[in-house]
């Protein structure tokens, strides 16, 4: 099982099914640097921007 959101193009061949989510489903967001890829300015700032749009971003 995944959440998928609806604009993602998901190819006729595969065998995918979607299903409407009831109720206020929620979710969690992680991220990953290389080790020490945190300090450089690119990405410190994806990682901002992450962190200030995230919250209020809808599915």
């Amino acid at each position: 099982m995944a959440l998928i959101p609806r604009l993602a193009h998901l190819t006729p061949h595969l065998p995918i099914t979607r299903v409407r989510c009831s109720g206020h489903p929620h979710r969690k967001l992680l991220t990953a640097t290389r080790g020490g890829g945190h300090a450089r300015p690119a990405v410190r700032a994806a990682l901002k921007e992450l962190r200030e749009l995230a919250p209020t971003a809808v599915a």
